[in-house]
């Protein structure tokens, strides 16, 4: 299978990575890959006749940011595949600006969204795809000397113009770029209890609002039968990053000040889900990846940080490992098999 092969390529490039300083050109040959693979699909994904349709027919009652852009190439005559292009480009792009000044190896960055999000969003959720891009993007202007508030809201506004549950990244600002104290830790407690009580309060109007904008729901999250179980796996899943961060960081990644904000921001994301996946799992799921994301930048900098060379051989099998695990989880749903517009000319 074509992930399979992509994935251990990309587990190759990552070590070539950690061995050459050089590092910047496997990211690129990772990024090349990634808007191939999902411009040159064809039926592939849970949402593909949706967005087809949106395509050929027009997108109005969709956020004013993908309906325009799906209108106007659509208005040019351009293929559908193009449009993909354009799309991936796109996404692609802000998502390799964005790792490039959040991690320190960008090859394994891109790997372990790869073996998840990669499928979940630029196959299937292309909307909310370009938002997450945006509000990666957005946070280069929350740290270092290009900290810029009008910039971040600028950036976000456009991601919130894709997908209007990006409204929830715009706390990111205004998180602590430092270890949180007690007073940030009850107050963290605190605005997440009202924030579940909010969402309870609001969850049909906030299922009913994600859902109205295009006719999709991951098969991964209809076909559940078992919430709780699938809650009790989100967790595991969410919590393994902290595992691994706690087992190997030895306090030199805490002294990295961007690791620090990513990690505090990845604490908000996990908040969020154990807080709303089971009043709404779609809700729960949709506004917590804008932060859970984030893993993909942590962990790679916790290669980068590891000081023996035992101990990054170690990291890259366990990342390797998780990679792996989360791609699979794909496998059993038809609607990922590849299938490439090259095949029928």
């Amino acid at each position: 299978m074509i992930y399979v092969v992509l994935l251990i390529l990309f587990a190759i490039l990552s070590i070539m990575a950690v061995i050459d300083n050089r590092r910047k050109k496997y990211y690129y040959i990772i990024s090349l890959s990634l808007i191939l693979l999902a411009s040159l699909r064809d039926g592939v994904g849970t949402d593909w006749k949706s967005y087809y349709n949106f395509y050929i027919y027009g997108a109005s009652d969709i956020e004013v940011g993908y309906a325009t852009l799906n209108n106007f190439f659509s208005a040019q005559g351009f293929s559908f595949n193009f449009f993909l292009l354009i799309v991936n480009v796109l996404s692609i792009f802000l998502i390799s600006r964005g790792t490039l000044k959040l991690s320190a190896i960008p090859a394994i960055s891109l790997m372990i969204y790869f073996s998840d999000l990669y499928l979940y969003f630029n196959f299937s959720g292309m909307r909310q795809a370009i938002a997450l891009s945006f509000s990666i993007y957005s946070l280069t202007f929350c740290i270092g000397k290009k900290r810029n508030i009008y910039l971040f809201l600028i950036v976000l506004l456009c991601a919130i113009s894709f997908h209007i549950s990006a409204i929830v990244f715009a706390i990111a600002y205004f998180v602590p770029q430092r270890s949180l104290n007690k007073k940030e830790i009850i107050f963290l407690i605190i605005g997440f209890t009202f924030f579940s009580s909010l969402v309870f309060f609001a969850s049909s109007f906030l299922t009913g609002l994600f859902a109205s904008k295009a006719e999709y729901y991951l098969e991964i999250e209809q076909q559940s039968s078992d919430i709780k179980s699938l809650f009790i796996i989100g967790i595991f899943r969410r919590l393994i990053p902290l595992v691994v961060l706690f087992i190997f960081s030895k306090k030199y990644i805490f002294k990295d000040s961007t690791s620090v904000y990513l990690f505090n921001l990845y604490l908000i994301g996990l908040g969020i889900y154990l807080t709303t996946y089971l009043i709404s799992p779609d809700v729960g799921v949709r506004l917590s990846v804008y932060f859970t994301v984030l893993e993909m930048f942590l962990l790679a900098n916790l290669v980068f940080f590891a000081k023996k060379f035992q101990i990054k051989v170690i990291l890259l099998l366990i990342i390797f490992s998780l990679c792996s695990y989360k791609l699979s989880t794909y496998f059993k749903y038809p609607a990922y098999e590849y299938k490439s517009i090259i095949e029928g000319m």
